[in-house]
C-alpha cells in the first residue's frame, strides 16, 4: 500500500471515528435527556434545566458565554432568565439588543436552526438557536463561540439543533407538570389551551376526554367526539396502541379521520392510564405533521430549484465554446454563399458549395436544438435511457468549451447500458465531472477519459453513508491525468460551496450537485484520487434491465 492509498485510508478512518463518535454522543444525549424528563416533576424553577442543558452544549462545541431567554407571554417581549458564567453578562445583553434591532433574533425565530452573527466590534461569533415547540416559542440560546462557525462540524450543530429541542420540550414539559401540581383545574385548562391533540381513552376504546385542539382538528363537536370510539377516529389505532405498550419509547405515525373525510397525519406518543395498579386506559398526546411533510415537500423542491440553477450555471460554462462554434458555422455560411455568386449550374461548383452551406446550417441547428434541450426545466420524469447515446452526445457538446489542449476520449463497454433516469440529470453529471476535470488540469491540458460499464456489487461496505443496495448498476467513470486531490481536501469534495478553483465561475456546487442526483436515483459515487497522477469519478446507477427503451 503506497503512502496516498495510505492517507486515503486513514482519512476515511478518522472519517467513520468522527460519524460514530457523534452518534454516541446523539445516543447518550438521548439517553440522559430522557432520563432528566422524568423527573422534571419535581422542580420548583427551570434553572436546573438551563444547567445542564449548558453543560451538554458545551460538551457538543465550545462557547465562552451561554444565555438562556424565556418569552413573556404577556408581551411577547424576550427576557434573560441565565448566563452562564454570569460575569460579562451585561455585555452580552448589549449584544442581545443589537441582534434583536438589526433582524438577527427574528431571521433565528423563522429559520428555527442555528444562526450565527458577529458582535458589534467583529472580534466575536456569536450563535442564535430558537428554542421551540410544534405549539409556540418557548425562548432564545445566545452563546459567544470560541472559534469560528465554520470550523465546526456539521454534526456538531444538528447535535445542537436536536438539544434545543429536547430542551424546548422540557421547558414545556416543566411548565405543563407545574400547572397539573397545582390544580385539576388548572390542568384541564392547559390541555384545553395546548396546540397538540389530548385524548384520554377508557379501556374499552371509548374518548373519555378531549381537549380543544382535538374538537378543532377533527372537526366534531364535543357531545360527538366524546360519544365515539378511538377506532373511529384514528386509523389502525390498535396496531399503534400495541406499539405503545410493547415498552417502544418516542412517537409514533398515525392518521386521524376527520369528520369531513381527510386523513390527517398525526405524530402521537401513547400512555397508559392507571387507578393504582390497575390500568384503566390510555392518554393519546398528538400533534398535526402536515406542515412538517409540507416542508419536506418544499425541501424537494428547492433542490430542483438547485438542480435547474446549476444547469444554468453549465450552460454558461458553455456559452464560450458554442458561441466560437457558431462564427466558425457562420464563416462557411458566408464563405460559400459568396463563391455561389460565381455559378449557378446545377454540375458547377456553386452546387457543391450550397450543399456544404446546407450541411453547416443543418450542424447550426442541431446545436441549438442540444442547448434549447439542456436549457429548459423539466419535470424530473424517468425513463430507460441508453447511457452510450448520451455519452457521446454530451461529449460533443460539451469539447468545444474545454479547450485545444484538452483531450475528451470515450471507451464504451459492448452491448446497450441501460438506466432508468433522466437524460437531462445524466448531461447535468457529465458535464459537471467532465468540466470539474477540465478546471483541476488547467493551462496544462491532458486527457479525460469518459467509460461506462456493467459490473455487480456486492460488498456495499466500500460505499459508507450512501445508502447502496446490491444488485447490478452502470458504472460510470471520468478519468483525468491531472494534478489529483489533495488528501485533505478529498472529505469535502461534495460539500456545497467548497471549491479549490479560483473565479467568479466556480460556486462549488458541481459536485454537490452530482451526488445529489446519483443518490436521488440510489447510486453512488466513489473518487480515486492521488497526486500528480490524477483523479478519477466513478458513478454507480442501478441498471435498468430488460425494459424496453424510452419506458417508464
Amino acid at each position: 500500500m503506497n503512502d496516498s492509498q495510505t492517507a486515503h485510508l486513514e482519512k476515511r478512518v478518522a472519517y467513520l471515528e468522527e460519524t460514530n463518535l457523534f452518534k454516541m454522543m446523539a445516543l447518550e444525549l438521548t439517553r440522559e435527556l430522557g432520563e432528566f424528563h422524568s423527573s422534571i416533576n419535581k422542580l420548583e424553577t427551570p434553572d436546573i434545566i438551563f444547567e445542564k442543558c449548558a453543560v451538554r452544549i458545551r460538551q457538543i462545541m465550545g462557547f465562552r458565554q451561554i444565555a438562556f431567554l424565556l418569552v413573556d407571554e404577556n408581551n411577547s417581549d424576550f427576557h434573560l432568565s441565565c448566563c452562564f458564567p454570569e460575569a460579562g453578562k451585561e455585555i452580552l445583553e448589549k449584544e442581545i439588543d443589537l441582534l434583536i434591532e438589526d433582524g438577527t433574533f427574528s431571521r433565528a425565530l423563522l429559520e428555527k436552526k442555528p444562526v450565527t452573527a458577529y458582535s458589534a466590534d467583529f472580534r466575536r461569533q456569536l450563535l442564535l438557536h430558537v428554542l421551540s415547540t410544534v405549539s409556540r416559542v418557548r425562548g432564545m440560546v445566545v452563546g459567544v463561540l470560541e472559534k469560528n462557525a465554520k470550523y465546526i462540524p456539521e454534526a456538531c450543530f444538528e447535535l445542537f439543533t436536536i438539544l434545543m429541542a429536547h430542551c424546548a420540550n422540557t421547558l414545556e414539559s416543566f411548565e405543563l407538570y407545574s400547572r397539573l401540581r397545582d390544580s385539576e383545574k388548572q390542568y384541564r385548562l392547559l390541555a384545553e389551551t395546548a396546540g397538540e391533540i389530548i385524548l384520554l381513552i377508557s379501556g374499552s376504546g371509548k374518548i373519555r376526554f378531549a381537549n380543544e385542539a382535538a374538537f378543532k382538528l377533527s372537526e366534531y363537536s364535543r357531545q360527538v367526539l366524546t360519544a365515539m370510539n378511538i377506532n373511529a377516529l384514528i386509523e389502525d389505532y390498535p396496531f399503534t396502541k400495541v406499539k405503545g405498550h410493547e415498552g417502544e419509547t418516542g412517537f409514533y405515525a398515525a392518521l386521524l379521520l376527520s369528520r369531513s373525510g381527510k386523513k390527517i397525519p398525526l405524530e402521537i406518543n401513547i400512555k397508559p392510564v392507571f387507578n393504582g395498579d390497575l390500568p384503566t386506559g390510555n392518554l393519546i398526546v398528538g400533534r398535526d405533521i402536515s406542515e412538517r411533510i409540507k416542508a419536506e415537500k418544499e425541501k424537494k423542491t428547492l433542490e430542483e430549484k438547485l438542480w435547474q440553477t446549476q444547469k444554468m450555471e453549465a450552460i454558461g460554462l458553455l456559452a464560450g465554446g458554442i458561441a466560437h462554434d457558431f462564427n466558425n458555422i457562420l464563416s462557411i455560411i458566408v464563405n460559400y454563399t459568396s463563391l455561389s455568386l460565381s455559378g449557378t449550374p446545377e454540375k458547377s461548383l456553386v452546387h457543391g458549395h450550397l450543399k456544404k452551406v446546407e450541411l453547416a446550417s443543418k450542424r447550426a441547428v442541431h446545436l441549438a436544438r442540444k442547448l434549447y434541450t439542456i436549457g429548459r426545466k423539466d419535470e424530473h420524469q424517468k425513463k430507460v435511457i441508453n447511457l452510450v447515446s448520451t455519452i457521446n452526445e454530451t461529449i460533443d457538446l460539451v469539447s468545444s468549451s474545454l479547450g485545444k489542449n484538452i483531450t475528451v476520449i470515450p471507451e464504451m463497454a459492448g452491448g446497450a447500458l441501460t438506466v432508468l433516469a433522466e437524460e437531462t440529470r445524466i448531461q447535468q453529471i457529465l458535464m459537471n465531472l467532465i468540466t470539474n476535470a477540465a478546471h483541476a488540469m488547467g493551462n496544462t491540458g491532458g486527457t479525460i477519459t469518459v467509460s461506462a460499464c456493467k459490473t455487480i456489487v456486492l460488498d456495499v461496505s466500500t460505499f459508507p453513508g450512501q445508502g447502496l443496495l446490491p444488485g447490478d448498476f452502470i458504472r460510470l467513470s471520468i478519468m483525468d491525468n491531472g494534478p489529483g486531490i489533495d488528501p485533505k481536501d478529498l472529505p469535502r469534495v461534495f460539500d456545497p460551496y467548497f471549491s479549490t478553483k479560483n473565479g467568479e465561475d466556480n460556486s462549488g456546487l458541481g459536485l454537490a450537485v452530482v451526488h445529489g442526483i446519483v443518490k436521488h436515483y440510489k447510486g453512488a459515487v466513489e473518487v480515486q484520487t492521488q497526486l500528480g497522477l490524477g483523479t478519477t469519478f466513478h458513478v454507480y446507477l442501478p441498471e435498468a434491465g430488460d425494459f424496453p427503451h424510452g419506458q417508464q
